[in-house]
């Protein structure tokens, strides 16, 4: 009887907890990062991002320069911002092979925080714990009142109830 009750509980909440999760929960990775060999002159990279907003078209321009230092390699990352005719330059040098906190905290991976209150959690896990103090409310009742039945039923059927006169059949037929 408790074992039924238990797995219910447990599909119960497995079929919530399901559907409250990302799909995609367990794919996400870290970004792998690959150290090149050493390099033997600087290397530049050039990229360019074009998005067309509401307010025209806006071009990012990020030319990225590793030179090698000794056993480390100097990063140099130097990009433009422009937007119909005014422009943003920014640069920002990393001196090392290995990722600084300074270029950790250029791109952070959209995703991986909470940044907002689960509202619905919280109203999902409300209401949840709300229907499983109603449920073990009921059953604890039930079994109460069963133990009561129960030790009624004893104290009717035993011998001395019955000397006394008993709850019999017909006891309270006033017919005659």
């Amino acid at each position: 009887m408790y074992s039924r009750f238990i797995a219910v509980l447990c599909l119960f909440f497995s079929l919530g907890l399901v559907s409250a999760l990302p799909p995609n929960l367990a794919i996400r990775q870290a970004p792998s990062v690959t150290v090149p060999a050493a390099l033997a002159s600087p290397t530049s990279i050039t990229t360019t991002n074009t998005v067309q907003t509401v307010n025209g078209t806006m071009t990012e321009t990020c030319v990225f320069t590793f030179t090698p230092v000794g056993q480390q390699i100097q990063e140099i990352r130097n990009c433009t911002l422009a937007m119909g005719g005014s422009q943003v330059s920014s640069t920002l040098v990393t001196a090392s092979s290995t990722a600084s906190p300074t270029a950790a905290a250029a791109f952070v991976l959209p995703g991986t925080t909470l940044q907002v209150l689960p509202v619905g959690l919280g109203v999902y896990g409300g209401i949840t714990a709300i229907a499983i103090f109603v449920i073990i409310f009921g059953t604890w009742q039930r079994i109460q009142c069963r133990k009561a039945f129960r030790r009624q039923r004893t104290v009717e059927n035993s011998p001395i109830f019955a000397a006394y006169g008993g709850v019999t059949k017909g006891a309270f037929d006033f017919s005659d």
